[in-house]
């Protein structure tokens, strides 16, 4: 199954088992979890809180899938648990990173219509769980300086807050050449 799941457990005590206990047992703790499919279409119409019926007859149909190809009991057993509440079904989507990451400074006279640049996953997104965006924003941030300082220098009159931006289209040719 082309798939991803996160298993995260809990300090919740499961239904029937009193705080005061020795709690040392996981299996005495609620288990959260998360599996995440590819959609070939987008469906918002059936994003919603699952029923109890519904929540219980999708995760036993996506437990025998996941037997079927292979995937370890432990992972199941959250799936086909007695106690399941609480199934929700969202969409995700991944998209295709942006051919063109920027706006202004062209030869074109564009110039004048100000400047923009799109830095992580506004630029190159990642899968939804991949938790990458920030990361891949402070890593385009600093190629972005690193280019600006080299294709826009600071104005020669020592004023640090003046940069040449004549070649600001250059620095972001390379700048999405480099973080693609």
């Amino acid at each position: 199954s082309k798939c991803h799941a996160c298993y995260y457990p809990t300090k919740v005590p499961k239904d029937g088992v009193k705080e005061e206990e020795d709690n040392a047992d996981k299996d005495k703790y609620e288990m959260v979890f998360q599996i995440y499919f590819p959609s070939p279409i987008e469906r918002p119409d059936t994003w919603r809180t699952l029923t109890p019926d519904e929540a219980k007859a999708e995760c036993q149909e996506l437990a025998k899938k996941l037997r079927e190809d292979g995937w370890d009991e432990q992972f199941l057993a959250p799936l086909e648990s007695q106690s399941l509440k609480g199934v929700l079904r969202v969409g995700l989507r991944s998209r295709e990173a942006l051919d063109v990451w920027h706006v202004g400074g062209g030869e074109d006279g564009s110039v004048g219509v100000g400047r923009a640049v799109l830095l992580g996953d506004a630029a190159h997104p990642p899968v939804p769980y991949i938790g990458q965006g920030a990361q891949m924003a402070m890593e385009d941030a600093g190629t972005l300086s690193l280019l600006l300082g080299h294709f826009c220098p600071m104005d020669g009159d020592g004023d640090a807050t003046i940069i040449d931006l004549s070649k600001f289209q250059d620095a972001m040719e390379v700048y999405e050449k480099l973080r693609v």
